[in-house]
């Protein structure tokens, strides 16, 4: 974003207590493990009790999302506050004075890696880039996970198909989008970065379609954390 001068954002905030990292941490990423245990859990458990689990999991499938939910947003607030603020995250912005606060922007980040850590450290909810309205796209696999797809919408987050970009970019909220994607995974190797891009132009286009600006982003560090 131009050549003015960089300007460094880090989190500022007290490092938070272990436990509530931990709790944190469980609440952002490990509903996608607890899910799959409960599922194997219940075809081992009594038959009436593995049908209740499995029942119990489809309505929580069922019930619709509500963003702007109060209590969402505090479990929000207290996920960013606590899982961000246990990974030491730095954002490098080369130009701050570029960026326009009624613009939307298209965010282009890499690499994938196991896990896009350092991605969610530029959405509005980390406070860590002068944009006040980010979404951050993420596969639309999550939206179908129980409790998973309304703590991850709560945190910003949208399914990541072309109507719902546009949807977004349309009303002036930034998107954060990983071109490379899960897919990225399958090219994993140890100590090397790989971004898995010939084939992943799709956001370019539309960005171009829709006016936004194109910011390259690449996070350091995440291989040391996803190994």
């Amino acid at each position: 974003m131009g050549n003015g001068e960089t300007k460094e954002r880090m989190k500022t905030d007290t490092k938070p207590t272990l436990y509530k990292s931990i709790i944190a941490l469980y609440l952002w990423i490990g509903m996608i493990q607890f899910n799959f245990m409960l599922v194997a859990a219940a075809f081992f458990l009594p038959l009436r009790i593995g049908a209740s689990i499995l029942a119990l999991l489809g309505l929580l499938r069922l019930i619709p999302i509500n963003p702007k939910s109060k209590f969402g947003s505090k479990v929000a607030r207290f996920i960013s506050k606590n899982a961000y603020g246990y990974f030491p995250i730095t954002v490098h912005l080369e130009d701050e004075k570029a960026f326009d606060p009624d613009q939307a922007y298209v965010f282009g980040y890499e690499p994938h890696t196991i896990f896009a850590l350092g991605a969610w450290a530029l959405t509005d909810r980390a406070g860590l880039t002068p944009l006040p309205r980010i979404k951050f796209m993420a596969s639309s696999l999550a939206f179908n996970i129980p409790v998973l797809r309304h703590i991850w919408a709560w945190l910003g987050c949208v399914p990541v198909t072309r109507k719902s970009f546009i949807k977004q970019l349309a009303a002036g909220t930034s998107c954060i989008t990983v071109p490379g994607g899960v897919q990225e995974t399958i090219y994993l190797e140890r100590n090397s970065e790989v971004a898995f891009l010939n084939s992943r132009k799709g956001f370019i286009k539309l960005a171009i379609e829709m006016g936004s600006p194109l910011v390259p982003v690449f996070c350091f560090g995440q291989m040391a954390i996803n190994w």
